[in-house]
């Protein structure tokens, strides 16, 4: 008996081992489920002890600045782990922490003073501040120089980038261009069809929120989704948060039934992520990760989560969603970041700043950076890459972030293995798609590469000059970085001079970064830029004396003024005496007597004449039934308004449309600024009437958005089409026109920034200089106002195009590859500054139609919102207004490194007497 009850005995503890094998494998095969949740969220026990240490006897203290909000779960906790981690300096820590006051987001120098407290502290050796508001890099300037030895740390700026990694020993963001991509890529691996962005306007007014978007569209179409973007109540608007919630609870079942089950949804404010996935836990769909990813954004209020879930450790909070998730089966359905992005940042950033200045780490090395969000949050995984300026060169102390993202019920996906395609990471803070598709690394396979829809932000459309763009020679400068200090010194050649008033934000892109960028090292020549003060840029004897004596180094080859001031006539004819040898080029944004016409060797003028002409099939595209001409005063115009008036007349008739002339008069109530467009009187306007209550001041802008969109009539208007030749009027008349249902035909300088800001109620500044993304984003407006296709403006404002042509074109001179009366050249690097649109030109006439020396007028290819551009670039002209070029068929896709458009053209070369051949 004995002997079988060992038997016995013995085969239950092989039961007993096989079935604890059998546990062991099925835990094995849960693995990826649950490796996040319990190794992920928490890293090891070791890492857990070593990282919530805190320390008494800190040799130094690190300053930490926050933005205050107790009511955000994620900060506060954020902070206490912080504490945790590093210890406060008031027990011997390393932390000393300072709260930016109230309303300091609003207030740079009151944010400067917080950060620059702390350096006062000859204890504080490092300071950390994040997010780096506004006030950020002008704090790090000044402690700079009072304390060089104190390292700055900042992440999430608020401020241009740059400029912050100016003062900064390292600055580092969440990597919106790669999530631009990896997003969309999670949503589809999730199983979704579609994408829908969920935003608002003051959101899409910040750059990098809305390349992100834009990446975001592409990513779509090159992963066969399809892309919504759905328009919410802001927040921070006077309806609150709260407002903005329920019109999400209130939105979500109508945006599952119209884009299907199949959805993903992603919104750029956490406070609108509670009730996306709420409805999507109960109604179907996808929430992919929120903006600021965190476990804490959305999932304790959506899951009914308990306040010790919210208030414990990241592993247990984890635990509990993930629970929360499997019981309302919606697993495989809802993702996040495993580690706060707030938190993270906070830990990394002190981190690097404890090492680096015990000598142990180097802020510029992207390992080191990446090493330090990994610490930040044991077990999660992280990818760093450096940030690239506007040449595509790497800036070595600034940084770019993102988290592999977790899916509950299914464990992390591996974006942060993605490759992404360097095609999404073009020049200018290494932002923006170029059309491109993306590589998915662990998919092993690399998407179609084909270009899609036409968009102005995203690519040249089709039937763009091919030839131009892919010119080679030309498109050897593009992107050439300035030399660098181990380079020998060289003396500028170019000499560009513009208007502080012209070197706005927006348009610093212009002479300013053209060149900065714009080095032709073969021969030596360099640009060099001077901006005219406004104290003399007033006064033409003071503007002519500044320009004689910028331009008295004898180095100088090729002299640009961009745009030409008054006295520069004076200042020009001057230097043709003393200086013959010296090349002058100028634009000027009138062509009515431009002041450099005739002296400088060549001078360009946006040309009102040939618009005129070519106005009517505009119109005709618009669907206009009839054209209306509104100028400053009908009865008293200038002889260059009058001119273009006759020849709009002309062809308007010629092309069987309507014409009238109208304009504006003061308000007669006197509260009104003098002159302003506020009550329209025209004397003849043939179909259509503005009715007064849609008048400047009363329109898109001043009614509201949302009041304009409801108040838009159902049918488009009576076809008519407006242009105004005062480009004051622009604002008034764009607003007049969408809230009325007419066309607007453009204004003498159109362009993203002229009228639609105001008309609309949208701020353009965050997107300084690139032009493609200001432009979408007003046409994104005019598609929530119901507007597109009745609005007409230039992708590229001549200004700017303007600067960037003249002062490519200058360096081709200084090196001798183009000649000063090579219009058909200028033309072409005018196209290279702003891909997608076209430039024509005619040599310019005067009042009595004989034709000034040197000066060409441009015009631009018109581009509708909403619809794309209009080829008139390529149009045939009347006799009377021989254009630059002729395209011959079949050369507009010539193949890549062809000479720009080709030397079969005939080129007209057309310069003042006694120009020099350089």
């Amino acid at each position: 008996m004995r002997k079988h009850k060992d038997k016995d005995k013995g085969y239950r503890k092989s039961l007993a081992f096989m079935g604890a094998a059998a546990a062991v494998c099925a835990a094995a095969l849960s693995l990826g489920i649950f490796y996040a949740v319990t190794s992920a969220t928490g890293g090891t026990a070791r890492d857990r002890r070593e990282l919530n240490s805190p320390v008494k006897d800190a040799p130094f203290q690190i300053g930490v600045v926050t933005v205050a909000d107790a009511q955000d779960d994620d900060l506060m906790r954020s902070l206490e782990v912080l504490g945790k981690r590093f210890g406060w300096a008031s027990d011997g820590g390393y932390i000393s922490h300072r709260f930016f006051p109230d309303g300091s987001v609003r207030d740079p120098h009151a944010a400067a003073t917080v950060i620059e407290a702390l350096a006062e502290d000859p204890d504080v050796m490092a300071v950390a501040v994040v997010e780096g508001i506004g006030g950020t890099a002008e704090a790090f300037r000044n402690i700079r120089k009072k304390r060089p030895e104190v390292k700055l740390l900042t992440a999430e700026t608020h401020d241009d980038w740059r400029s912050v990694a100016a003062a900064a020993d390292i600055v580092v963001n969440t990597d919106f261009i790669s999530r631009g991509f990896t997003i969309p890529w999670a949503a589809k691996k999730m199983g979704a069809k579609t994408l829908v962005h969920v935003s608002f306007p003051r959101h899409m007014a910040n750059e990098a929120v809305f390349r992100r978007r834009v990446i975001m569209e592409e990513a779509c179409q090159d992963l066969g989704l399809k892309f919504r973007y759905e328009n919410a109540p802001d927040p921070t608007a006077d309806g609150g948060a709260s407002e903005a919630r329920a019109f999400i609870e209130a939105k979500m079942p109508a945006w599952i039934e119209l884009h299907g089950p199949d959805t993903a949804f992603f919104t750029t404010n956490g406070a609108l992520a509670a009730p996306i996935i709420k409805a999507v836990v109960s109604l179907g769909g996808y929430f992919v990760e929120a903006d600021e990813a965190s476990p804490l954004i959305g999932f304790p209020e959506a899951l009914d989560l308990s306040p010790k879930d919210v208030k414990g450790e990241r592993g247990r909070l984890m635990r509990a969603i993930e629970r929360r998730v499997k019981a309302k089966g919606a697993e495989g359905r809802l993702g996040t970041w495993a580690a706060s992005a707030l938190q993270s940042h906070l830990l990394a950033l002190v981190e690097m700043a404890r090492l680096t200045v015990l000598g142990q780490g180097d802020l510029c090395d992207v390992r080191f950076v990446d090493s330090a969000y990994d610490r930040a949050s044991p077990g999660t995984d992280w990818k760093a890459s450096a940030q690239t300026d506007a040449d595509g060169a790497e800036v070595p102390n600034a940084f770019l972030v993102y988290q592999d993202t977790y899916v509950f019920g299914r464990g992390l996906l591996g974006t942060h293995h993605l490759e992404i395609h360097p095609k999404y990471r073009p020049l200018g803070s290494g932002t923006g798609p170029t059309g491109a598709a993306g590589t998915a690394a662990s998919d092993g396979a690399e998407l179609a590469d084909a270009p899609g829809p036409a968009s102005p932000a995203a690519r040249p459309p089709q039937g763009a000059s091919r030839a131009v763009t892919a010119s080679a020679r030309h498109s050897s400068l593009i992107g050439q970085a300035a030399a660098s200090d181990a380079s020998p010194p060289r003396v500028p050649s170019v000499l560009v001079v513009t208007g502080s008033r012209d070197n706005t934000p927006l348009e610093r892109m212009g002479a300013a970064e053209t060149v900065r960028a714009r080095n032709a090292t073969r021969s030596g020549a360099l640009a060099a830029h001077l901006v005219m003060p406004d104290d003399v840029w007033n006064f033409p004897a003071a503007a002519a004396a500044f320009i004689e004596n910028s331009a008295q180094d004898p180095n100088l080859k090729v002299l640009v003024l961009s745009p030409s001031p008054r006295g520069a006539r004076v200042a020009l004819g001057n230097l043709r005496q003393s200086r013959p040898e010296l090349v002058i080029l100028a634009s000027s944004p009138s062509s009515a007597s431009p002041p450099t016409a005739g002296t400088a060797h060549l001078t360009l003028v946006p040309d009102m004449r040939v618009r005129a002409a070519l106005m009517p099939s505009t119109s005709k595209a618009l669907g206009a039934k009839s054209i209306v001409h509104v100028a400053r005063d009908p009865s008293n115009m200038t002889d260059e308004v009058a001119r273009f008036d006759r020849i709009f007349r002309d062809s308007s008739v010629a092309s069987g449309l309507p014409y009238s002339l109208a304009g504006p008069e003061a308000a007669s109530d006197g509260g009104k600024e003098p002159g302003r467009a506020d009550v329209w009187e025209p004397e003849t306007v043939v179909g259509a009437r503005l009715p007064p209550d849609r008048v400047a001041g009363q329109g898109v802008a001043a009614g509201g958005r949302e009041a304009a969109r409801a108040a838009r009539p159902s049918d488009p208007g009576d076809g008519t089409a407006f242009f105004t030749s005062d480009q004051s009027l622009a604002a008034s008349l764009i607003g007049a026109s969408a809230a009325g249902g007419h066309s607007f035909l453009g204004s003498p300088l159109p362009g993203p920034l002229e009228g639609f800001p105001e008309a609309f109620g949208i701020d353009l500044a965050p997107f300084a200089g690139q032009w493609p993304l200001a432009l979408k984003r007003v046409e994104d407006e005019a598609a929530f106002l119901g507007v597109s296709g009745r609005l007409v403006t230039w992708s590229y404002p001549f200004r700017f195009t303007s600067a960037a042509g003249l002062t490519q074109f200058a360096l081709l001179l200084a090196d001798g590859e183009a000649e000063p009366g090579n219009f058909l050249e200028l033309l072409c690097v005018m196209e290279l500054h702003s891909p997608g649109s076209g430039w024509n030109g005619a040599p310019y006439t005067g009042p009595d139609g004989e034709t000034i020396p040197g000066t060409l007028a441009v015009w631009q290819d018109p581009y509708i919102l909403g619809t794309g551009y209009i080829r008139t670039s390529r149009a045939e002209l009347p006799e009377a207004f021989p254009s630059v070029r002729r395209p011959s068929p079949g050369r507009l896709n010539s193949l890549p490194g062809e000479p720009c458009l080709g030397d079969t053209m005939q080129t007209p070369r057309m310069s003042a007497p006694g120009a020099p051949q350089l």
